[in-house]
């Protein structure tokens, strides 16, 4: 019986970039360990999802719906049905004494936290530091 919106199922996932073909994320212990992701902390299992009430990013979802039970499948999430398309707006400059002031050291690459909202510092200047809002996989094929 194909699944339809609504239903619930368990599902075993991958997820990858496309463009570089990195695994980002998986419920499969075996594929973890050999893409360098396993944590022993971790539970390796199915997992639970409503297909179709956006429990997973939308392209997924929508991937999922007269999917077969035990059929498995790739699916490919472009970004607009995913994370989203990068924002150009969702970059900005910091004053370098906030950081300072919350005894922050910005370093290119770190994940702070600014208001709240979790940001990547892109890079570090004379007085100013640039942070990237967007989620760290908008503007990618998964």
């Amino acid at each position: 019986m194909p699944l339809k919106k609504g239903d619930f199922a368990l599902i075993n996932f991958t997820s990858k970039i496309k463009e570089s073909n990195e695994t980002i994320e998986t419920t499969l212990e075996n594929v973890a360990k050999e893409a360098g992701l396993h944590r022993a902390e971790n539970i390796y299992e199915p997992q639970f999802i409503a297909v179709g009430e956006g429990w997973v990013p939308k392209g997924l979802d929508e991937g999922l719906i007269n999917l077969e039970a035990e059929k498995e499948v790739t699916v490919e999430v472009p970004p607009e049905k995913g994370y989203g398309q990068r924002d150009a707006a969702k970059m900005r400059l910091i004053p370098m004494r906030r950081f300072k002031n919350e005894k922050i050291a910005p370093v290119p690459g770190a994940r702070v936290e600014i208001d709240g909202r979790s940001a990547l510092v892109r890079s570090v200047g004379a007085g100013r530091v640039q942070v990237d809002f967007n989620h760290p996989l908008a503007g990618k094929t998964l």
